[in-house]
C-alpha cells in the first residue's frame, strides 16, 4: 500500500471516530444512556483499529 492509500485509509477511520463521537454526544444530551454505551463500545473498536493501523505501519 502506498502512502496516499495509507493516508486515505487513516482519514476514513478518523472520520468514523468523529461521526461516532458526534452521535454519542447527541444521544448523551438526550439522556439515552444505553445508546451511548453502545456507541462508546463501537468507538472503542474503531479507535483500536486506528491505533493498530498506525503502529503496524
Amino acid at each position: 500500500m502506498d502512502n496516499n492509500e495509507y493516508l486515505e485509509k487513516l482519514e476514513m477511520k478518523i472520520i468514523n471516530v468523529n461521526t461516532v463521537l458526534e452521535v454519542a454526544k447527541d444521544k448523551a444530551l438526550e439522556g439515552n444512556v444505553n445508546e451511548v454505551q453502545g456507541l462508546l463500545s463501537i468507538l472503542f473498536e474503531v479507535t483500536d483499529e486506528l491505533v493498530n493501523e498506525i503502529y503496524s505501519r
